[in-house]
């Protein structure tokens, strides 16, 4: 995991997975939607196309390597 901020000459590292929603310590931070909680002459767009914006923590996930779509550059190092 880089624990620093990225620099230009880092190497590109992405990877491109499933994972299983109930995998063990794999939490999910959602913010409430703006649907129902104002009237929606105060938010129009929002009360009609709302949608949830959620952070996936992958806190010591294990994700096999048959479920590794891709990845840059191939792993394992």
């Amino acid at each position: 995991m880089l624990r620093r901020r990225p620099r230009v000459d880092d190497r590109r590292r992405d990877i491109g997975f499933i994972c299983d929603f109930h995998s063990p310590n794999l939490k999910f931070i959602c913010r409430t939607g703006f649907a129902d909680r104002a009237p929606a002459g105060d938010y129009p767009l929002a009360s009609r196309f709302d949608e949830v914006d959620t952070l996936v923590i992958f806190d010591d996930v294990l994700i096999p390597w048959e479920n590794v779509l891709t990845s840059v550059p191939p792993w394992p190092f």
